[in-house]
């Protein structure tokens, strides 16, 4: 044999004990590989933050959750432009509510809930003030109130009292009632006009003593005129 072939041989062994030293390294490196991929894979239980933040492509903050400093945990989310128009989370109370802002950032909605679970929806003007407002009062009872620009209430409409009677009332910039319509416990109308001082001048609807008509069977009306001292002036019939 020859001196280069007999050097060959070594290097051959050589490199078949090195071909056998990779192969089972694979082998051995190859399920240590797969066992930590899937160990990346695995879906964590529990993930814990103080906030997450959503970003679109170009790295603008579109919403975010978080846990505010006092504790309370909300959802915001901005427009396109970087305003804020929608948040929910917990209002007083740690009762539930989501407000509604407008492209300028003024709070224009807010869906709320009372301590008591009695839920509420009120409306906002550009300036922020609070013009109509429905909710429902602490029998259950629901009512809808309009006001002014000073915050006034105007108008309003409603069951006001626990007898299921609907009214539906004005009033004037002081906040005083002036007109006042509403049915009666039997279904019958009635109108109430009311001067500034409080007393009611004009009431037109069924007789207080309500009398069947022996013709048709039917209540009679009635109309009452007052002076402002509350005597009668006039009455029909």
């Amino acid at each position: 044999m020859k001196p280069w072939a007999k050097a060959a041989v070594p290097g051959a062994a050589c490199g078949l004990v090195f071909g056998m030293v990779v192969l089972i390294g694979g082998r051995l490196w190859l399920p240590q590989v797969a066992a930590a991929q899937a160990k990346q894979s695995a879906v964590p239980e529990v993930v814990r933050a103080r906030s997450f933040e959503f970003v679109e492509a170009g790295g603008i903050r579109r919403a975010i959750t978080e846990v505010a400093k006092d504790g309370a945990p909300a959802l915001r989310k901005w427009d396109g432009a970087g305003r804020e128009r929608l948040t929910l989370g917990l209002l007083k109370d740690s009762a539930p509510g989501l407000c509604l802002s407008d492209a300028a950032g003024g709070l224009r909605a807010t869906f709320y809930m009372e301590g008591d679970g009695t839920p509420g929806l009120n409306l906002r003007d550009a300036a922020g003030k609070i013009r109509a407002n429905l909710a429902l009062m602490d029998d259950g009872r629901p009512g809808l109130d309009l006001q002014d620009a000073a915050g006034k209430m105007r108008a309003g409409l409603g069951i006001f009292s626990s007898v299921g009677r609907p009214g539906l009332y004005f009033r004037d910039a002081t906040g005083e009632l002036r007109v006042a319509f509403s049915l009666n416990k039997d279904g019958t109308p009635g109108l109430g006009l009311v001067d500034g001082a409080g007393v009611l001048r004009v009431a037109l609807g069924s007789a207080e003593t309500i009398k069947a008509s022996a013709a048709t069977g039917r209540p009679e009306s009635s109309l009452v005129l007052s002076d402002r001292d509350r005597n009668l002036i006039w009455k029909a019939p």
